[in-house]
């Protein structure tokens, strides 16, 4: 009998460890992915207004042709100009990992940083094409405007 628990205890220590282990791996590689979608993030983009369908906004294409946004170091991002299609123009941003279904996050900081969580707020592609655009996907507009479903942005440096 104790020779069975002894067995048994050896092998749940081996478990635990071998299960540990590929969680930490699992963790570094995602952490990986995420530094490189964060750095493949960083620049400045325009707003794409060939792909972008403004709707209701196309009338004042002259003025949202020179939306552009910058992604920081520093986890923040800024617009050079408030739209009504975003809820704001500034604001916290994270990478995605590596998974099929991930996504960038903006989180505007009119919402309040302090209930600030990683993968919250209105979800963004990586820049993944050859001309480096992205999309934002269904963006919250500011209180009482229409939103756009896609809101595609082009690298420009």
């Amino acid at each position: 009998m104790k020779q069975f628990l002894k067995i048994t205890g050896i092998i749940i220590v081996i478990m635990i460890v071998f299960f540990s282990s590929i969680y930490l791996w699992i963790n570094k590689e995602k952490n990986k992915a995420k530094t490189v979608n964060f750095k493949k993030q960083l620049g400045v983009y325009a707003l794409d207004i060939k792909k972008t369908e403004l709707g209701i906004y196309s009338k004042k294409v002259d003025i949202y042709k020179n939306l552009q946004i910058s992604f920081n170091l520093d986890g923040t991002f800024n617009m050079n100009m408030k739209v009504p299609f975003l809820f704001d123009s500034i604001g916290k941003w994270n990478a995605a990992g590596n998974g099929l279904e991930d996504w960038n996050w903006l989180y505007y900081e009119s919402w309040d940083y302090s209930k600030y969580k990683e993968n919250i707020g209105n979800q963004f592609t990586s820049p993944w094409t050859v001309d480096f655009s992205f999309y934002i996907n269904g963006a919250t507009p500011q209180k009482g405007e229409q939103g756009i479903q896609m809101i595609y942005f082009i690298k420009v440096r």
